[in-house]
């Protein structure tokens, strides 16, 4: 599984000690939903939240053709 950015943000900034180690505790356990499997693009994140879906039960093989890519944009 892949891990969104913003996880691997949080636990940069922990290390760092820019976050206290409650906050990043909650912050990994609430982003529990934005591990994608890997190959899945970040348009295909944005259709599914949009449709009211879970990122992370987004198929690879399922990604977004650029006519899809181009109506997100559009809109």
């Amino acid at each position: 599984m892949a891990w969104i950015w913003s996880e691997a943000v949080a636990a940069a900034a922990h290390d760092q000690g820019g976050f206290s180690r409650s906050l990043t505790s909650e912050w990994a356990r609430s982003s529990a939903a934005w591990r994608v499997p890997e190959g899945v693009t970040a348009i295909d994140v944005a259709l599914a939240l949009r449709e009211g879906r879970q990122p992370k039960d987004l198929d690879p093989q399922e990604s977004s053709s650029r006519e899809e890519l181009g109506e997100f944009l559009a809109s």
